[in-house]
C-alpha cells in the first residue's frame, strides 16, 4: 500500500529515531524518558490474529470486577479483536495510522473512560485494612490489580490494540490518582510563563519518590498545560468572537474538515518551523500527528524559543488537536477546551481562533498546489491500482464535492466557513449503489454498511452532524470494499 499512510509511517519512524537518538545521548533520564527509549526501540511488526485466550483476563479479575463491568470489558475486547483480525498482515504502524480518527476507536475510548470511572468508584468503595487509610497505598494496591494484564493486551506490538487501548492505559491510572492522592500534589507556575514545577506533600521519602516517579511517567505535571495557555491568552486580552458553544463546535468541525482535505497535499516535506502562529505573546507550532490526534501543537513564549524547541525536540508545553477540532493537553487528551474549569468561559472560542489561524496558514500552502493539473492528469491517464493514493483520491473528490450548507434546524444559519469541497454523504452512497454495484444498507445505530462481492464490509458513521465524508475515509472505503481507482474515477467523471 502506497501513499499518505506509508508516508506518515515513515515520518513517525523518523521522528521516533530522532527522539531515541536524543534520549540515548542524555544521561540521568527520568522514568518517562526511560519508558519512551524502550518503547521507541521496538521494531515494527505485522498485525497477527490473536485467539480468544489472549483477550481473557486472569481468574482473579472475576473476583475484583462486578459482572456487568467484566461483561462490558469483554464486549469491548471483542470489538478490538474483530478490527485487529481485519488488518492481519499489514504493518502494525500503518494499520494504527489508518485507524486514526476511526469512529469505532473514538467510541471505544469513551466507553473505556466511563468504565474506568466506575471501576475506581467500585474498588475504592471497598476498604482494605492493608491500605491503613493511606490514599497513596490504596492507589498502589488497585493500580497493580489489573493494569499489568490490561497492558499486556493493550500494548501488544503485533496488533492494532494500541489504537483502541493506549489512551485507556493512561486514563485508568489518572482516574485512580484523581480519586486518591491528587490533593497531595502542589503545582507552581512562574508569573506570565509556561511550564512549572510540582512537589508531593508528604513526609515519607518512599511515598515522595514513588509519587514523583508516577507523575513523571504519565506527565501529569503537564495536565494543566491547556488551562495555563488559556490563562496567558486571557491575560493578554485574547478573546474569540462571541457565539454559542454549539456554533463554535460547528465552526471547528468545518475548519478541521478543510485541514484534513489539505493534508494529503501538504504532508510531504512539511516543515513545522514554517507553520508558526503568534497570538497573545505566545507562539503556536503546527505539526501533523497520528495516534488519536490530527495535529500536535507545541507552544512557546517566543519565536526564538519555538525554533530552539523544534531543533532540540524538547517542548515546554504540548497541546494536541483532537478529531473534533478541540485543543487538549497532549499527555491527558481528555482535558480539552470543553473540560477545563469555568474560569475560562472563552476557551472554546479562543480554541476556534487558534484553529482559524492555523487554517489560514495551511491554506496559504494549499493554494500553491495545482489541483486542476492533478485532475487533468488523472482524467487523461489510464489509472490503475497504484494510483489509489490519498492525494489522488483527495483531488478526485473535488469533482463531486460540495461546500457545507447551513443546518436548517439551527437558529444561526450562517454557513460554516470552508474553502475546500468535500463529498456529501448521500452523493457518495448514490455513486456506490448506482454506479459501482455496491450493496448499501443500514447497520447498527446510525452507521451505514457498504459491501461489494469480492471485497470486505465497510462501516461508515452516518449521523446528523456527519453530512460530508473526508477523502481519506473514501480512500479507505474504496480499498476495503475492493474498488479500483480506475473504477472510482470513471464513476464520478
Amino acid at each position: 500500500m502506497k501513499g499518505q499512510v506509508e508516508q506518515e509511517a515513515r515520518s513517525v519512524a523518523e521522528a521516533n529515531r530522532l527522539t531515541r537518538q536524543k534520549l540515548a545521548g542524555q544521561g540521568n533520564l527520568n522514568i518517562r524518558d526511560r519508558f519512551l527509549l524502550d518503547a521507541l526501540a521496538v521494531a515494527d511488526k505485522d498485525v497477527v490474529s490473536h485467539d480468544a485466550g489472549f483477550y481473557t483476563l486472569p481468574s482473579h479479575a472475576a473476583k475484583i470486577l462486578k459482572q456487568p463491568a467484566l461483561a462490558e470489558l469483554n464486549e469491548i475486547f471483542g470489538i478490538v479483536r474483530q478490527v485487529n483480525d481485519q488488518m492481519v498482515g499489514m504493518p502494525a504502524s500503518q494499520a494504527r495510522i489508518l485507524l486514526n480518527g476511526d469512529e469505532r476507536v473514538l467510541a471505544v475510548n469513551l466507553r473505556l473512560r466511563t468504565w474506568a470511572e466506575q471501576y475506581c468508584r467500585d474498588r475504592l468503595a471497598k476498604r482494605n485494612a492493608r491500605d491503613d487509610n493511606d490514599p497513596m497505598a490504596r492507589f498502589q494496591r488497585i493500580y497493580y490489580e489489573l493494569l499489568p494484564d490490561l497492558e499486556r493486551i493493550g500494548f501488544a506490538e503485533d496488533s492494532v490494540h494500541p489504537a483502541f487501548l493506549a489512551e485507556f492505559m493512561d486514563y485508568l491510572p489518572w482516574a485512580l490518582y484523581c480519586h486518591t492522592w491528587r490533593d497531595k500534589v502542589e503545582f507552581r507556575r512562574s508569573e506570565g510563563k509556561l511550564g512549572g514545577q510540582f512537589r508531593v506533600l508528604t513526609d515519607s521519602l518512599v511515598d515522595k519518590e514513588r509519587c514523583e516517579g508516577t507523575i513523571q511517567l504519565y506527565a501529569w505535571d503537564r495536565a494543566d498545560d491547556l488551562e495555563r495557555v488559556m490563562e496567558l491568552l486571557q491575560d493578554a486580552g485574547v478573546h474569540g468572537e462571541s457565539c454559542t458553544p454549539e456554533r463554535a463546535r460547528d465552526q471547528l468541525a468545518g475548519l478541521l474538515s478543510d485541514i484534513l482535505e489539505m493534508k494529503p497535499f501538504l504532508l510531504r516535506n512539511f516543515k513545522p518551523e514554517k507553520c508558526l502562529v503568534e497570538l497573545g505573546g505566545l507562539v503556536f507550532i503546527w505539526s501533523w500527528a497520528t495516534g488519536g490526534r490530527i495535529g500536535l501543537v507545541p507552544v512557546a513564549e517566543s519565536e526564538r524559543q519555538a525554533l530552539e524547541m523544534l531543533h532540540k525536540r524538547q517542548f515546554l508545553t504540548m497541546l494536541r488537536v483532537l478529531h473534533d477540532g478541540h485543543l487538549a493537553c497532549d499527555a491527558t487528551p481528555w482535558i480539552d477546551t470543553d473540560a477545563i474549569p469555568q474560569e475560562h468561559p472563552a476557551a472554546l472560542t479562543v480554541n476556534l481562533r487558534i484553529l482559524e489561524c492555523f487554517h489560514a496558514k495551511l491554506f496559504s500552502f494549499y493554494e500553491r498546489v495545482d489541483i486542476s493539473g492533478i485532475l487533468e492528469r488523472l482524467l487523461r491517464s489510464q489509472a490503475d491500482d497504484t494510483d489509489l493514493t490519498e492525494e489522488n483520491v483527495a483531488a478526485s473528490c473535488q469533482l463531486i464535492g460540495e461546500f457545507p450548507e447551513p443546518d436548517e434546524d439551527e437558529e444561526d444559519t450562517t454557513p460554516v466557513p470552508a474553502q475546500i469541497r468535500t463529498v456529501r454523504m448521500q452523493r457518495l452512497l448514490g455513486v456506490l449503489d448506482e454506479r459501482l454495484g455496491c450493496e448499501v444498507r443500514s447497520g447498527k445505530g446510525s452507521e451505514v454498511v457498504i459491501f461489494r462481492s469480492g471485497g470486505h464490509h465497510f462501516r461508515l458513521g452516518h449521523h446528523k452532524r456527519n453530512t460530508h465524508v473526508p477523502s481519506l475515509v473514501i480512500k479507505g472505503l474504496l480499498q476495503h470494499v475492493g474498488i479500483s481507482f480506475r473504477e472510482w474515477l470513471a464513476a464520478i467523471s
